[in-house]
Order: C-alpha cells, then sequence, then structure tokens
C-alpha cells in the first residue's frame, strides 16, 4: 500500500504539467480548427481547453478525490495567473510592435487562414502564431489583452512539472528535494524568466524540448506508453506552429533521438518516432497550421516567406557591431564572455560590475544567459569529463552544442535557449550517476547550482519590475489624457490604438510634426526614434506628468519626453 502510494504521489506532479501542456495546446487546437472551418475567434473556447484537459486527467485519475483537488487547485490557478498578467503590462518591442497586433486583429475577426492581412505588419500576415492564437482565444474570454500571456505561464509550468514527474519515474530513488532543484535548474533558464511575461515566444521551444526529450528518456528506457507519446506529439506541434526555426529545431530533435535508437539497434521505436514525426508534420505543420506554412506556399510560392522566398534580411540589422566580420564560433565565445556594459570583448567569467548583472533582458543579444553562464558551461563540461563514461549521456550533450551552431546567429540566446540545459544536465547526471566522481565534482555541482540561483535572482525582479513599471506609466498616461482630445502619431505600433480605444480616450491620429513638441512624450521607450509612437499631452497634464517626484524618476518620464 505504502508503495502504491509512493508511485501515485510520484504520478501527480505528471498529471498536473500534462493538464497545463493541454490546456495550451487544446486551446491552439479548437482556435485553429474553428478558424480553419471559416470560424472567428469566441470567449467559450480557453474554457472548453480547461474543462478538456480537467476531464481527460480525470479519466487518468480515475476520478478519484485527489482528481478533483488537483482540478480545483489548477484553475484558481489559471485564474489566478490570468488576473496578475492583467497588471503586467508586456514591455518588450516585438510584443508590442509585432505580437500583440496579431492577437488584437485575430481578437477583432481577422481570420488569418482564409483573410491575407495587407494592412500593417509582415509578419503578422506571414509567421507562425500558435502563441498569438492562443493569446487571442484568452483575450476573447477576459476582454483583456495582457491577460494572453497566461499560455506563456501554463506552457513554462508545464515543462516544469513534466520534467518533475518524469525524473520521479526515471529515478525513484533520487530524493524529492533534489528532484526539485534539478527541475528549477532547467527552467531558471534567464530566456524563460525574461520572455515569459512578455509575448515572445523563444522561450516556448526551450520548453517544448523539456517536455519532448523528458518523453524520449521514457522511450529510451522503455517506459513509454500512449500518454507519453501523446505528450510528445503535443509539445512537438505547439513548437511547430509558434515559429519557423521552431519548426526546424523540433525536427532536429527527433531526427538526433531516432539516430541513437537506430545506432542502439531498436529499429522499432525508431520506427514509431518516425510515424510520430509524420503525424506531427501533417497534423502541425499542414492542418492546425494552415495558416502560414499552407497559405504562404499557396500565396507567395514558400512556406517560410518572407524569410524564404523573398527579399527580407532581419539579421543585418540585428547584429550587434563587436559580431560583424567574425564567425559563429569565434562569436559564440564573445558573447558568453563579454560584457554590455564594457562595450568590448572582455575574456570574463564572472561579473566585474554590479551595473553588468543589469543587463539581462528578453532580448539579450550579448551573454544573455547572464554573466554566471561561462562559468557554469565550464563547470558542467567538468563534471561530465571527471565523472561520465556513458556514450548516451555524451551524445545528447555534443547534440545540444552542436545545434547551437547550425545557425549564424551563435551569439544569440534566445535562438539557442537549449545550452541552459547543458550545466543542469550535467547536474543531473551527477545526481543520478553511480560512478564515483571526484570530490571537486560535488563543488562544481553546487557552483552551478548557485551562479543559476543568482542568475534567476537577478533576473526575475528585473522582468517584472520592467513590467510594473511599464504599466504604472501607461496608467498615469490614460488619466492624465482622459477627459482631453488628444494627437497621436501610432507610427506601426497599432496595439496602442486598442489601447486607446478600450480607456475611451477621444484621440486625433496625426503625423508628428502637426505636434507641439514641448508637450510630446513617447509611448514607448526611452529613445527618440522615427519609428516611436508619440503622444501629445494636454498643457496642463503634461505639466502634471513632468513635475519632479518620485514617480517622475521611477517610471523615467524626462527619457520619455521627446527632443525639443
Amino acid at each position: 500500500m505504502n508503495d502504491n502510494h509512493q508511485i501515485y504521489n510520484r504520478q501527480v506532479s505528471y498529471y498536473i504539467g500534462i493538464f497545463l501542456l493541454s490546456t495550451v495546446f487544446l486551446t491552439y487546437f479548437f482556435s485553429a480548427s474553428l478558424l480553419l472551418v471559416g470560424g472567428v475567434m469566441n470567449a467559450y473556447i480557453f474554457p472548453c481547453a480547461v474543462v478538456a484537459s480537467a476531464i481527460a486527467i480525470g479519466m487518468l485519475m480515475q476520478w478519484s478525490k485527489s482528481w478533483i483537488k488537483l482540478t480545483v487547485s489548477l484553475i484558481l490557478f489559471i485564474l489566478l495567473a490570468s488576473w496578475l498578467c492583467t497588471f503586467l503590462a508586456d514591455d518588450s518591442y516585438d510584443g508590442i510592435f509585432y505580437h500583440q497586433e496579431g492577437i488584437i486583429e485575430i481578437y477583432n475577426g481577422w481570420n488569418p487562414y482564409h483573410e491575407p492581412y495587407n494592412d500593417g505588419s509582415i509578419w503578422v500576415n506571414h509567421y507562425a502564431k500558435m502563441l498569438e492564437i492562443g493569446a487571442s482565444a484568452v483575450m476573447s474570454t477576459t476582454g483583456s489583452l495582457e491577460s494572453g500571456k497566461v499560455i506563456n505561464i501554463l506552457l513554462a509550468s508545464a515543462a516544469l512539472f513534466i520534467l518533475l514527474g518524469v525524473l520521479a519515474q526515471l529515478y525513484p530513488d533520487l530524493k524529492k528535494s533534489r528532484r526539485y532543484i534539478i527541475s528549477i535548474l532547467f527552467l531558471a533558464n534567464p530566456v524563460v524568466i525574461t520572455q515569459v511575461l512578455t509575448f515572445y515566444n523563444d522561450f516556448a521551444l526551450y520548453c517544448c524540448l523539456i517536455i519532448l526529450v523528458a518523453m524520449f528518456s521514457l522511450i529510451h528506457r522503455r517506459i513509454d506508453n500512449k500518454l507519453t507519446w501523446a505528450v510528445a506529439l503535443m509539445a512537438t506541434m505547439i513548437a511547430i506552429d509558434t515559429k519557423f526555426t521552431h519548426f526546424f529545431y523540433i525536427g532536429v530533435a527527433w531526427m538526433m533521438f531516432i539516430v541513437l535508437l537506430v545506432a542502439k539497434k531498436r529499429r522499432a521505436d525508431a520506427g514509431k518516432c518516425i510515424v510520430a514525426g509524420l503525424v506531427s508534420l501533417v497534423a502541425g505543420g499542414i492542418v492546425l497550421a494552415w495558416h502560414p506554412y499552407v497559405t504562404n506556399a499557396l500565396g507567395y510560392g514558400h512556406p517560410l516567406y518572407p524569410l524564404m522566398g523573398g527579399d527580407c534580411d532581419i539579421m543585418t540589422g540585428n547584429t550587434p557591431e563587436m559580431f560583424v566580420g567574425d564567425n559563429r564560433f569565434v562569436n559564440f565565445i564573445k558573447s558568453l564572455t563579454s560584457s554590455l556594459r564594457d562595450g568590448e570583448w572582455s575574456c570574463l567569467l564572472i561579473p566585474t560590475h554590479p551595473g553588468q548583472l543589469l543587463s539581462l533582458n528578453y532580448d539579450c543579444r550579448i551573454n544573455g544567459f547572464g554573466h554566471f553562464f561561462g562559468l557554469m558551461l565550464l563547470s558542467g563540461f567538468a563534471i561530465l569529463a571527471m565523472s561520465c563514461r556513458n556514450k548516451t549521456t555524451w551524445y545528447i550533450t555534443a547534440c545540444l552544442l552542436a545545434s547551437c551552431f547550425i545557425f549564424e546567429q551563435s551569439w544569440w540566446a534566445r535562438y539557442i535557449p537549449w545550452l541552459w540545459a547543458v550545466p543542469a544536465f550535467a547536474v543531473l547526471h551527477l545526481s543520478v550517476s553511480d560512478t564515483k566522481a571526484p570530490r571537486i565534482a560535488t563543488w562544481l555541482k553546487r557552483l552551478i547550482i548557485a551562479c543559476a540561483l543568482a542568475t534567476a535572482v537577478v533576473a526575475t525582479p528585473i522582468s517584472v519590475y520592467t513590467k510594473i513599471t511599464y504599466s504604472a506609466f501607461q496608467e498615469l498616461v490614460i488619466e492624465t489624457i482622459a477627459d482631453s482630445q488628444v494627437k497621436v502619431d501610432f507610427k506601426t505600433a497599432k496595439s496602442f490604438r486598442h489601447k486607446l480605444n478600450v480607456a475611451g480616450i477621444d484621440y486625433i491620429e496625426t503625423d508628428r510634426s502637426t505636434m507641439d513638441p514641448s508637450r510630446t512624450m513617447l509611448l514607448y521607450g526611452i529613445d527618440d526614434t522615427h519609428y516611436i509612437p508619440v503622444i501629445e499631452l494636454p498643457e496642463d497634464g503634461y505639466r502634471q506628468i513632468t513635475s519632479p517626484g518620485r514617480k517622475t524618476e521611477l517610471l523615467r518620464i524626462k527619457q520619455r519626453c521627446t527632443r525639443r
């Protein structure tokens, strides 16, 4: 009886993760299916996804009392997370200038599966948008644009709990506290921490890979079942339909696992993986993602248009000067050992100034895993060198590292988020290995955990703080112009039109040149550039907002005022 109880407890984390993953997937599945047959978004999709997930878990848990407690707890968690998201406005550039536009347009009735979008961002018209569609479904239920970020929280939480549950199945003798530490270590990735409260989507690839590799581990250990394959398919289709590069990398993960199975002469399992991959490709890449892959191919000659089949270059202008002219391997090392504060390449494995720690953000292009990560990575390799004789472990590590160099942008953390898993994987190996390792390996393991904790402690407040201050700034502007007619130049940030409409603001769209520069303010950012939206405030309101005080400094009001 005691053994059965322990087995059941180990499964609870797994069921929690599956519930959350299923909610994300079914929200997209119901939405995409409705759009595919010519429908539009409605308020019932997200609640139906939650209910369907609860029913599925109820069947797995045989409708026990524990299922009731779990379901009620998770529904409360979803409600609380959705509510909190409404107070944490996305302050990311791509989130405001691109992702939010797609969410709002779908919410307002645009059906991308049947109608081209010719009056806005080219990315909205042609890019994959699983997360945007999911966020739009949430928005249709709550009425709040920002609440759509709950989809991100559910996906990240699903990866955490599924990994926790799989570790319990793979290593039942591993202490519960160590399972928690290792799972949190994997998900403490700064790419996840800094993006989960934005509408960026790179974190989703990492979460899907964590889930997929966890399922691969069960298959590899021959303890898989139908549920294992179902979870793998859901994670794969989410990745395929989130971003073009995610489609590619999730396919690479499947191929690498198939190669491993073939090398171990497990051709039957390799065959199952091939079939599963093809099912994911057809169901996720063609049916559910009819838009954009099929619509791009039919209308523009290539499923990955405009990145392929077009003349769009998005990398030249996004590459920091320090990386221009060097190859991907040199830039990889540069990124992991450089500091934004120093401005030049300097070989640093730890920060030399507190201000360097503040550089972590959702789109960090230099040392995007944090200033301790170089030390973590070297420690991870040292642990494996001292303690690992397992060829499979080295194969996985080699795959993780080699995948970073497939594309030129090996310096961009959000494009290679799985690199964070290398030191975490080394810690996992040392924690479960039967081989006696030198004492220094244990100290290196503790060093990795300490560095990851320090990085998370820095990244989390930065991520939350910037959103709190940006939310406060938006609310301050709305309050100031509530009873006035104002001039606004939205530029390319159409999401602000929706926000002002929701707030009931009376505004006139006009070019910035017609505004009084002594009363204009940037609606986003702190740099006065030609593409940032600008608003002209009433004279009294402008004077009130810019008056000296703690709030003015906190919200960086002076930097938001346009140059004269």
